[in-house]
């Protein structure tokens, strides 16, 4: 099944041990998917539909089809979607929706008095459901129409937009929306719907092709999205030759229109010139740690990398070659920044730098991907019986120290992690200097943290507040 990466947000927190899924590296075993069966209108497939888009931002669907029809089997639903920060609106279409001046459409040489049509709809506050229909002659046009839909509509009501053509056209166009679409950088209220049957070109001889104007052709869709990650490619998908789990990436060297093309995938985004951002990350000294096979036809390695900012300007990158291995290897990449990150971000490739050497077909898979750090235990639940250590001031704005007695001169370990397990800092202190110790987290965000203290076999928890 071939599968395009999608980023989300999903956390999973449980208290108290904070057995959480760490945030440094999302979904490190590639085992959160979105499992989605979808239905697909015949006549408006790939873009001509939103949910291409929908399902690859969000990992839902926009159109539909509803069994609450006017007339025949269904009705066509359009619906605005959101997902965290993501707002996709639903829309059909006959041009294409990728340029603004609309280019495409469908030939038609008819001059229709007027189209009518049946809707329901329930559109929020602030927002219109549209349909916008065009006829052209030459690229010309001959007349732009519109019809905005408004508040909640239960049953079903006619429409009618009246046609007055000079002469006939040689191409029309249309396009329907949950949202308004004619208003620049707005994608619509979640929530907006637009159920819409029996479309009709009146005064005309004959239909358009393939206008299916009673959405009736329907056939059913399958995709198995993976969540947190982007992906660069056409044949990055989910393997279930996976090292742990139900999942392992994928990615292929690929042949297309004659050309070597590699597949990538990143745990940040992609910009215009390559991979940016990452996650919350604050460790100077880790590894990174996975298992990886390769089939490679030309002897080409796979490659992995690590990418440290702060403040969104670049401090480090570690990276490691893979070569090709038949069986699940593992690889560790040592992490030794001289400064402290803010973020990380980690980018895969299924062939190393070079496209001349990359051969077509070979295939990289990696699995059980993460950080030396976040496979340490962060079970933080004090031993009863023991005097407790205490950070003050707490609340502070960053920087506290250690008080109270551990009773013991040993070695400690102090680790800080977030709310939801991430541990952020890291510090081995030594002897009689435990107490007293000045702990500096003034760059960090603003929350509620845990210290976790481990000596001589003994474990003494804080939670600590940066304000």
């Amino acid at each position: 099944m071939k599968t395009t990466i999608l980023t989300g947000a999903i956390f999973l927190l449980c208290l108290p041990g904070l057995h959480g899924q760490t945030t440094a590296i999302p979904n490190d075993g590639f085992e959160n998917v979105i499992d989605l069966n979808y239905d697909i209108l015949q006549s408006y497939e790939d873009q001509k539909s939103s949910n291409p888009l929908s399902v690859n931002e969000i990992g839902k669907t926009t159109v539909s089809k509803t069994a609450d029809a006017y007339h025949g089997s269904y009705a066509l639903q359009l619906q605005t979607q959101n997902s965290g920060p993501d707002t996709v609106s639903g829309y059909i279409t006959n041009a294409n929706p990728l340029t603004a001046a609309n280019i495409g459409g469908t030939p038609y040489s008819e001059q229709p008095t007027s189209m009518t049509g049946y809707y329901k709809c329930n559109i929020p506050p602030g927002d219109t459901g549209l349909f916008l229909l065009a006829f052209k002659y030459q690229s010309g046009y001959l007349a732009v129409l519109t019809q905005k839909f408004y508040g909640t509509v239960s049953g079903y009501t006619r429409f009618v937009i009246p046609i007055n053509l000079p002469f006939a056209p040689d191409t029309f166009i249309f396009r329907a929306g949950s949202s308004n679409f004619l208003v620049n950088s707005f994608s619509g209220i979640p929530g907006s719907t637009l159920l819409l049957d029996s479309l009709t070109f009146n005064g005309a001889g004959v239909q358009p092709p393939n206008f299916d104007g009673d959405f009736e052709s329907w056939s059913g869709g399958h995709i198995l999205k993976l969540l947190k990650w982007q992906s660069q490619g056409d044949s990055v998908q989910l393997s279930t030759d996976s090292y742990s789990g139900k999942y392992a990436l994928e990615l292929q060297v690929e042949n297309r229109n004659g050309s070597v093309y590699v597949d990538n995938a990143s745990s940040g985004t992609y910009g215009p010139g390559g991979p940016i951002g990452g996650n919350p990350y604050f460790l100077m000294q880790d590894s990174l740690i996975g298992y990886y096979k390769l089939n490679s036809f030309g002897g080409d390695s796979g490659y992995i990398s690590a990418v440290f900012s702060k403040k969104n300007a670049l401090i480090g990158a570690v990276h490691i070659a893979l070569p090709p291995s038949p069986a699940y290897t593992r690889f560790s990449i040592p992490i030794n920044l001289s400064q402290q990150p803010d973020s990380i971000r980690v980018d895969i490739s299924a062939a190393y730098f070079s496209l001349q050497s990359a051969a077509i077909g070979s295939t990289l898979l990696i699995d059980d991907l993460h950080l030396f750090s976040e496979s340490l235990s962060t079970k933080i639940r004090p031993e009863t019986g023991q005097v407790l250590v205490s950070a003050y001031p707490n609340p502070s704005t960053g920087s506290f120290r250690i008080g109270g007695n551990t009773g013991s001169e040993a070695p400690a370990l102090l680790n800080i992690y977030t709310g939801s397990g991430s541990l952020v800092y890291r510090q081995d202190i030594r002897s009689k200097g435990l107490l007293g110790t000045t702990v500096n987290l003034a760059e960090f965000p603003k929350g509620t943290y845990f210290m976790k203290l481990e000596q001589a076999g003994k474990v003494f928890l804080q939670k600590i507040v940066l304000q």
